[in-house]
């Protein structure tokens, strides 16, 4: 299936936020960044990432549930539908909700650093300064 414009937008983001929870920790003490920080943009990360990677497996789900209730209910008498096995969410990490608008609040905070230079950007990968949001994003809405 072709992958629409919200989940290219999602890849990027979760490609940048990898990124920087790998590079920034290098530049903790430079930039004047808390140990709490750095271990809050990487649970973050890991907590995007295991969104990311867990929807793919829910849609087909979500049409396995759907197949299932449908046999269940308009199926022939006597048929035994094999019931479709969910995935489990409850090993994702629980952090707080706004793991976009964090991250944003964070690469402000990188920026106005005295300890920031244009280099440390190029290399976590910031983007243009001159945005004023690192991505354009809506909340998401679940498709009938």
């Amino acid at each position: 299936m072709p992958m629409d414009s919200r989940e290219r937008k999602e890849l990027d983001m979760n490609a940048f936020i990898q990124q920087l929870a790998e590079k920034l920790p290098a530049y903790r003490e430079t930039l004047g960044l808390s140990a709490t920080e750095i271990e809050t943009l990487k649970a973050n990360a890991r907590t995007f990432n295991y969104l990311i990677s867990f929807t793919p497996p829910l849609a087909a789900d979500r049409l396995a549930l759907y197949d299932y209730k449908n046999e269940m209910y308009y199926g022939e008498i006597g048929s035994v539908p094999v019931v479709p096995v969910i995935p489990d969410m409850s090993t994702a990490l629980v952090v707080e909700g706004g793991i976009i608008k964090w991250v944003e609040s964070l690469v402000r905070r990188i920026r106005s650093s005295e300890g920031y230079t244009i280099e440390i950007g190029r290399e976590l990968g910031l983007p243009d300064p001159a945005r004023l949001k690192l991505f354009e994003y809506k909340s998401l809405d679940i498709p009938d």
